[in-house]
């Protein structure tokens, strides 16, 4: 079967809590372990639409996940600006490798061994880079 439905993101309040690795902002929800998520968002980031990224960030934590939802853009997105290829490309691999790079040093260092990744459209990009 599949998941069920998202509650609407406007309403969704997350279980978990922001903080912050090193300069990246970051959602952490869920409970140290063996097993992890590092979730990275599309361009438009996730703190213009919290709900939605918290509500799939809590689901994971509620399948027994330690999950980190990242901010590589450190509180930028693509939302409102004209040129968006521009926007895109003014954030390279060598920007955004140390977000990845710091977040996974956070998760070995909670004692995770399984570290699974999303991403959502750029965030499949960075993932991959990452691999």
């Amino acid at each position: 079967g599949s998941w069920p439905a998202l509650v609407d993101s406007e309403e969704y309040k997350g279980k978990g809590e922001e903080s912050m690795i090193d300069d990246v902002p970051v959602y952490i929800t869920g409970t140290p372990g063996e097993k992890a998520v590092m979730i990275f968002p599309d361009i438009f980031g996730w703190k213009t639409n919290k709900g939605r990224f918290y509500g799939i960030a809590d689901t994971f934590a509620e399948a027994g996940f330690y999950v980190l939802l990242t901010d590589p853009f450190k509180g930028d997105s693509a939302v409102g600006k004209d040129d968006i290829m521009g926007w895109i490309t003014s954030y390279p691999w060598d920007k955004v490798s140390p977000c990845i790079e710091a977040c996974h040093k956070f998760l070995i260092e909670k004692q995770c061994k399984s570290i699974g990744v999303v991403g959502f459209c750029w965030g499949v990009w960075a993932l991959c880079k990452a691999n």
